[in-house]
């Protein structure tokens, strides 16, 4: 990006969904900037990452009661 010979350049990551945009001054020097250009994919990736670390959550929560629940059968409580 830095490298092009253009005097703006442009990219975009994580799905399109946030840009990065150099442009040099007339100083010589570069001007860097960011944004969000999408929150589409954003909000999916919020999503789903709020999904999975919620049903792990709900499995560890699970699983510690099953294991309450087997040590007081065996000593029998």
């Amino acid at each position: 990006m830095f490298s092009t010979d253009e005097a703006t350049a442009r990219a975009f990551g994580l799905f399109g969904s946030l840009y990065l945009t150099s442009t040099t001054s007339s100083t010589g020097a570069v001007d860097v900037s960011m944004g969000v250009a999408d929150p589409t994919a954003l909000l999916v990736i919020f999503g789903l990452s709020f999904t999975v670390i919620a049903f792990a959550q709900l499995i560890y929560a699970l699983l510690t009661q099953y294991r309450t629940d087997l040590i007081a059968a065996r000593a029998g409580v």
